[in-house]
Parts: structure tokens; sequence; C-alpha cells
């Protein structure tokens, strides 16, 4: 893989995570949510169901909803993201890269099984 290539998917990577969306409902409706990458918030809706519920359990519901959210998109983007590091790194994506199984690095690179100091 030339430089070019490796720019282009590193790119890729970085539109990926700062585009990065789900949105995510309670169970009955009341709070939707739609996430951004990190566990950011673009937009939290309540709906009229919302209003008929006590501040506590408003509140809860809302955590919980968050909490839902945070680790759907971060499961979709990791992914996402271990499929583009499988097909850069030559991986088969997730459990590949996040197993331990990484492809030796020599391979990734290309280089001779021998080192210079090994060649001496």
């Amino acid at each position: 893989m030339d430089e070019q290539d490796f720019q282009a998917k590193a790119d890729r990577l970085k539109r990926m995570v700062e585009e990065a969306e789900l949105e995510v409902t309670s169970e009955n409706k009341e709070v939707s949510v739609l996430m951004g990458p990190a566990g950011s918030i673009k937009e939290l809706e309540l709906s009229h169901r919302a209003l008929r519920l006590s501040g506590s359990e408003l509140g809860t519901m809302i955590v919980e909803t968050l909490a839902r959210g945070r680790q759907e998109i971060d499961a979709d983007l990791n992914a996402k993201i271990s499929a583009t590091l499988g097909e850069t790194f030559g991986g088969t994506g997730e459990q590949d890269f996040f197993s331990g199984g990484l492809p030796d690095l020599k391979d990734v690179i290309g280089e001779d099984e021998n080192t210079e100091e090994e060649k001496k």
C-alpha cells in the first residue's frame, strides 16, 4: 500500500468518526436522542408522554437512553473502524484488531523476512 492509499483510508476513518450518528429511543418512546461520536448528544427530544413522568423517572430514563446510545454508537463505530483497518492491513476486521491477532508488521510493510542485522 502506498502513502496515498494509506492517507485516503486515514481520511475515510476520520470522516467516519466525525459523521457518526445514531438515534436511540426509550422503550415507550418518551425520550429520543441523536448521538454523535464519543457519546456526544446532537439532539434530545422529549415526547408528550415524557411530561407525565416525575422528574426522577424522566431523569433516569434520559440517563439510561444516553448510556444505551453511547454503547450502540461505540459498537457500530468500532465495527466500521475495524473493518477499514482490516482492509488496510490485510486483516479480517474486528477479531483481528481487538483480539490480539494483528498481522505481522513485516507482512504489512512488505519487508524481507530477514532484518538487516540477521543478514550479516
